[in-house]
């Protein structure tokens, strides 16, 4: 049996934060399912601050496919990236503001530019 080109691409964990935005990030994720990546060597971890109005519940709804992690506090920006990093498998981690809106080839420019 062969291994495909996509089997061979490294994991990227993309790790967004989120307090009080998930609107932003339910749309930054919708952005991210179109990238021109395999979507199982894609992980998308969403940290949500302590958002405390209803936006975990949201995100959890929406984003069944998204691993979703409650920090128990506002730990910030860096502080939210951190511990998304730790619940993290990928080869490569991405940070995203959560209102970004990625181009479809982002990922694979990246990885070419890491590989190369």
């Amino acid at each position: 049996m062969s291994i495909s080109a996509a089997e061979t691409r490294p994991i990227v964990s993309v790790i967004l934060v989120n307090y009080r935005g998930s609107e932003d990030v339910i749309e930054c994720v919708s952005h991210l399912r179109e990238v021109d990546w395999p979507a199982d060597r894609l992980e998308i971890v969403v940290v949500d601050n302590d958002s405390q109005d209803g936006s975990e519940e949201r995100l959890r709804e929406e984003l069944s496919e998204v691993t979703i992690i409650q920090s128990g506090a506002n730990l910030g920006f860096a502080g939210g990236c951190n511990l998304g990093v730790e619940h993290s498998t990928g080869e490569y981690v991405a940070f995203l503001n959560s209102d970004a809106k990625p181009d479809p080839q982002w990922v694979a420019a990246a990885i070419a530019e890491f590989e190369s």
